[in-house]
């Protein structure tokens, strides 16, 4: 067999890493957001003739 050597995967300089970073953080919040928003109107239909509602969030 023969040996075949790995290179390793080049580095991202930091400031793409940091951008990388930065979008996935934006993206994650993006996707809470619209979960709370969904989560609001929820318990806002749900609550509509039966009395008050309590939402809790992380």
């Amino acid at each position: 067999m023969e040996s075949q050597s790995k290179k390793a995967p080049a580095k991202a300089p930091p400031e793409v890493t940091f951008e990388r970073a930065v979008e996935r953080v934006r993206s994650q919040i993006a996707i809470r957001n619209d979960i709370m928003r969904a989560s609001l109107e929820t318990a806002q239909r749900l609550q509509e003739g039966r009395g008050t509602f309590m939402l809790y969030s992380f």
